[in-house]
């Protein structure tokens, strides 16, 4: 028995004598992970459009009538930027130089609003209803997104490989993104999915660096007046700002890209 325990024993030291070099030789020629070098960051400009919608519903304090005005207007978002961070999960191989990837992209954007319509303000000495006319709406959205796609890489960042010079992506997937939005006089959230097309073309420059086109259809609430966080003891007001597309241009930094594997000078790549 004692025997035994004392083989077992120098088996043990012997074991990470022998690892010891081979672990300090695994930290010397660290090398980074794979799933890191896949790893993305992008700084934004997004433009939206969108319809406005406004409902004041007023009860006459003098006449205890009730009364309704609607406004409504379509508008473009006037300053904005964003921020991205991602990856791509590769699928399948689809040729020498093309790959068939999922991408996770997580996004951050601001959006500011502001056009001309009239707020309701408070009632005369007759009854009727004052407007603040022209009043300058402003507003401001922040909005998170987490969009999915299927894309066709082609290029360097289809292989992971420096010696390919060029990269190209054609993608489309969805856009599930929630918002908030506080204007001049309400304030409220909005969730939606909409479907989105994507275009990326790159070039390997010491790291590779990609300038990305993505696009929205669809409906894409900024709030809904469901959600309206305001109000007044005579007057209720019910608003809504609807994104129906959006356009965002995107310059895109793989900061991990120089790990990639390079094949060697006499490849000229693609």
């Amino acid at each position: 028995m004692k025997y035994n325990m004392h083989v077992k024993i120098w088996i043990s030291v012997i074991g990470m004598a022998l690892l010891i070099p081979t672990v300090s030789r695994a930290q010397f020629f660290f090398r980074i992970p794979k799933w890191m070098t896949r790893y993305e960051i992008g700084y934004s400009y997004p433009m939206a459009w969108a319809d406005y919608s406004r409902t004041d519903q007023f009860t006459n304090p003098f006449t205890g009538q009730v009364q309704t005005s609607n406004y409504n207007t379509r508008t473009s978002s006037k300053f904005s930027f964003g921020a991205s961070i991602g990856t791509y999960i590769p699928v399948a191989r689809l040729g020498s130089k093309s790959m068939f990837a999922i991408s996770i992209t997580m996004t951050e954007a601001m959006y500011s609003w502001d056009y001309p319509v009239s707020s309701f303000n408070g009632f005369d000495e007759d009854g009727s209803v004052i407007y603040s006319s022209d009043f300058g709406f402003s507003g401001m959205t922040m909005q998170l997104g987490l969009p999915v796609g299927a894309d066709f890489k082609f290029g360097c960042d289809a292989l992971s490989d420096k010696a390919m010079r060029f990269c190209g992506t054609i993608g489309a997937g969805v856009f599930p993104s929630g918002s908030l939005t506080a204007d001049f006089d309400n304030a409220g959230f909005g969730y939606g999915v909409t479907p989105f097309v994507k275009l990326e073309a790159g070039v390997m420059a010491g790291i590779c660096m990609k300038l990305r086109i993505m696009a929205t259809i669809g409906n894409m609430p900024f709030y809904d007046g469901n959600n309206s966080l305001t109000g007044w003891e005579n007057a209720q007001t019910q608003s809504s700002l609807i994104g129906k597309q959006s356009v965002t241009a995107s310059l895109i930094f793989m900061p991990f890209s120089w790990a990639w594997k390079k094949t060697g000078w006499w490849n000229k790549g693609w």
